[in-house]
């Protein structure tokens, strides 16, 4: 299954924006919308999509299920340099 992240204009419709991302999605009919978040201003769904495109594919398919008690275990941090990983100093 592909997922596509990006910006939809409300005016336009998911129909005629995703042709204009990716031509060969409309080879790969159906096409359905599993998760959408509304912005005021522009910039801030950009930032928003640029965030979630970084993001493993675990934690996407966590956002379009709305399991968001996966989504954050996915989200902490890992790194053994993390301090919650250290040793406590007693």
């Amino acid at each position: 299954m592909s997922h596509f992240w990006g910006e939809l204009h409300r005016d336009r419709g998911l129909s005629s924006d995703l042709p204009l991302h990716n031509p060969n999605l409309l080879l790969r009919p159906p096409i359905q919308l599993v998760f959408s978040q509304q912005f005021s201003e522009i910039i801030d769904a950009i930032r928003a999509e640029r965030q979630i495109k970084n993001w493993s594919r675990r934690k996407k398919e966590a956002l379009m299920a709305g399991d968001f008690k996966l989504l954050h275990q996915l989200s902490e941090c890992r790194n053994l340099t993390h301090s919650k990983n250290k040793p406590s100093k007693r």
